[in-house]
């Protein structure tokens, strides 16, 4: 068992404040098998927090676990598992943490490059940004990976103040790594930028082909009670959507809600469930978008302008040529200016 207590009361602001902290390991750069932590671990401000791991770099992680809860306000990259890993990888292996902080997951903080496989994380998190229930922050670059495959979450996840954005149920943002063969369970609520899979999945560091999320699904409902961009599997994205489903409700105060993916990408073969509410921009498959094959809906929408039962609105002009094929819809399109039915198939 740990307890540790970090108290140099350093502000997060301090990049070096604090250092690597975690509750078996501070810093680890070789391999990690059969080992775990259970406790807990208070930092305030601290930048780096592992309930087993603070930092990994290039590290192997197998079979272990962590069953820490991890206070911190105010801080950054906290895991329930691992608080920073780059270019390593973690099999077998799972966590459960509590936070209030900056990038944020039960499981990794933040993940520079690392393949992750056959790993879980469950329980509620609630922080202010970039948070997920597997990994707050995932990033992929040209050298490094980043890839999640046959891992999962079971969770509820909340953003605890109104502005806190990029939330999602398995991770928070995902920055080019390719996701397969996963999935999240439970209700994720936060301010904008909120997804049942993925709060966002872009393309920003990452040089080849990437964002793919594949063979994958969520089940429960999205809410962004302060903003733009809801999506059942995905808010806001790049990448390519194969074989996913969503099922739930998603309900945005502000545009670019969808039953799938909030706003961008591309959907082949994948299918929502529930019923979608915005203001404009709402479709019953994505809300803003140009490329759909073998997508479908099935629920009510509902909003203002741009309304679908399966697209709200396409992308089309300098964004290039609308493709949707194969695709179909069946509930009813509900304007709150006006009530109306719309039934498609395309």
């Amino acid at each position: 068992m740990v307890n540790v207590n970090i108290t140099s009361g350093a502000a997060a602001t301090e990049d070096s404040a604090n250092g690597y902290n975690g509750g078996l390991i501070a810093a680890s750069y070789g391999s990690v098998i059969n080992a775990f932590a259970t406790g807990s671990i208070t930092g305030v401000g601290a930048i780096v927090i592992g309930g087993l791991i603070g930092e990994s770099i290039d590290s192997s992680i197998s079979n272990s676990y962590a069953d820490v809860t991890i206070n911190s306000p105010g801080g950054s990259f906290v895991g329930g598992l691992l608080g920073y890993d780059k270019g390593g990888a973690v099999i077998d292996a799972t966590d459960a943490a509590d936070s209030y902080a900056n990038y944020v997951g039960r499981f990794v903080g933040a993940n520079y490059g690392g393949n992750i496989s056959r790993s879980y994380a469950t329980g509620d998190v609630t922080a202010c940004g970039n948070v997920g229930v597997l990994i707050g922050y995932n990033i992929s670059d040209s050298v490094l990976n980043g890839n999640i495959d046959h891992s999962y979450a079971t969770w509820t996840v909340r953003g605890n103040v109104a502005s806190s954005t990029n939330l999602g149920g398995l991770i928070g943002e995902n920055d080019g790594g390719d996701v397969s063969y996963s999935y999240a369970t439970g209700d994720a609520t936060g301010g904008n930028t909120i997804g049942g899979l993925l709060g966002s999945n872009g393309q920003t560091h990452s040089q080849r082909p990437s964002g793919y999320v594949t063979d994958s699904y969520t089940t429960g409902n999205v809410t962004a009670t302060n903003g733009n961009y809801g999506g059942g599997l995905v808010a806001g994205a790049g990448g390519v959507f194969i074989r996913d489903y969503a099922k739930g409700n998603v309900t945005a105060s502000g545009d670019y809600a969808g039953g799938l993916v909030g706003d961008g990408g591309e959907i082949i073969n994948s299918q929502a469930y529930g019923t979608m509410s915005g203001r404009d921009y709402v479709g019953g498959a994505q809300g803003f978008g140009s490329f759909l094959d073998g997508a479908s809906a099935s629920g009510n929408v509902t909003g203002r302008n741009y309304v679908g039962g399966l697209l709200g609105k396409s992308l089309g002009d300098s964004y290039g040529p609308v493709v949707i094929l194969n695709s179909e819809c069946d509930g009813a399109r509900r304007l709150r200016r006006r009530p109306g039915r719309r039934e498609c198939r395309i």
